[in-house]
């Protein structure tokens, strides 16, 4: 186990405990000022915290601690933060920074996809150039699903997490643009991870990924 991922089993358990402290509080807040909308998704918490072990135990992979903390404080900063404590609409830009960030996120999860679909498990330089697209489009397809989500949510509950009221499509498009943005900044480091085996931080949970599941 390599440094970056004992750093990040010690620190897993808090930001677990962190996140599920904040979705219980927010619950009850919620539930004592009548809002349905808000308790619910606070309460949602214990949902997105069971995601990594649901993965684990049905598709029988091992994510590894570095993935799974971020994965942990991805979901703390745009559910928490943004959806439960109403950071989209008090916040300045943090929208906007949300969504940008949910591009290398997103890319990270279609490279791992890539190599779990990927019939020789092994990473190899020729890899490169349909690993990169794949991960991206991947990135992509998600901001076009979240964009739906978002308006069936207005359809169910009424209300109008899209903005479309103050700027017709131009939220949701401006999202999915800073997206596409964030994948495509992304791509830096996975183009330097191919070429010249240097490990962000990103690319080596993705590598530790690799390890843990392929490397015989």
């Amino acid at each position: 186990m390599d440094r970056r991922e004992r750093l990040c089993a010690r620190l897993n358990p808090y930001l677990m405990l962190l996140y599920a402290g904040f979705g219980l509080v927010q619950g009850i807040y919620n539930v004592l000022y009548g809002t349905p909308y808000f308790y619910w998704l606070a309460f949602s918490t214990a949902l997105f915290l069971a995601v990594p072990w649901f993965l684990e135990k049905v598709f029988r992979l091992r994510l590894g601690q570095q993935l799974i903390c971020i994965y942990t404080i991805f979901c703390f900063l745009l559910h928490m933060v943004g959806l439960v404590m109403r950071g989209y609409y008090v916040i300045p830009y943090f929208d906007k920074i949300a969504h940008t960030l949910s591009g290398p996120f997103c890319t990270l999860a279609g490279l791992a996809l890539f190599y779990v679909l990927k019939p020789v498990k092994k990473i190899e330089t020729s890899d490169c150039g349909l690993a990169s697209v794949f991960s991206i489009s991947v990135s992509i397809a998600i901001a076009g699903l979240w964009e739906i989500s978002e308006y069936i949510i207005s359809l169910l509950f009424g209300t109008d997490p899209q903005n479309v009221r103050g700027t017709g499509v131009g939220d949701s498009m401006m999202d999915m643009i800073v997206c596409t943005a964030g994948s495509l900044l992304f791509l830096i480091s996975i183009l330097l991870y191919y070429r010249k085996g240097k490990r962000s931080f990103l690319m080596g949970a993705f590598e530790q990924f690799f390890n843990l599941n392929y490397e015989k």
